[in-house]
């Protein structure tokens, strides 16, 4: 039988570090290939804020519907 090998700070170092820049990179293309998808659901969003702010100031029943 082989003896396991002994691993150095380093190594352990060197592992997590790895294990971190894969998971960032694929957070990133995930992010790049979604950032259509994404891009339109935060104007749509957006815009929907402003039609509730308007709608909110011009009729106060609406106001009273959606009070915070």
């Amino acid at each position: 039988m082989s003896t396991p090998e002994e691993r150095t700070w380093g190594d352990i170092i060197n592992a997590i570090i790895n294990t971190v820049k894969e998971v960032l990179y694929q957070v990133a293309s995930v992010l790049m290939e979604n950032a259509s998808v994404l891009a339109s659901a935060v104007v749509g969003l957006g815009i929907a804020f402003m039609v509730y702010r308007y709608a909110k100031r011009g009729l106060p029943v609406i106001g009273r519907l959606f009070s915070f």
